[in-house]
């Protein structure tokens, strides 16, 4: 087996502060059903301006709130980043000759 690219991994943090209220006193003043909500997600890119453009989309979402006193915040976690294919990987790729039967 033989690489020549792969895929970058990045996992994207999105956490939610909301605001909490007893539901039989002030149930106006609350803003999201649990103080705290949180979400995670993990993105696979073939080139890294890609999970650049990613990041900035996640970024300027997390800056349009549309429920007032509510704070959305990204964290991002890069695990590899992606190994883009290029001409002279391919070439070496393309002389290699592994010494296993059935090989084309």
């Amino acid at each position: 087996m033989l690489t020549v690219w792969r895929k970058g991994s990045n996992s994207f943090y999105i956490d939610i502060k909301g605001r909490t209220a007893h539901a039989d006193v002030a149930p106006q003043d609350r803003r999201n059903a649990a103080e705290d909500a949180s979400a995670a997600i993990n993105v696979r890119v073939r080139d890294k301006t890609d999970a650049e453009r990613v990041a900035r989309a996640l970024d300027a979402s997390a800056q349009q709130t549309m429920i007032p006193d509510t704070k959305v915040t990204i964290r991002r976690e890069a695990s590899f980043p992606p190994l883009p294919s290029n001409p002279t990987t391919d070439a070496l790729a393309g002389r290699a000759r592994p010494s296993t039967p059935g090989w084309a």
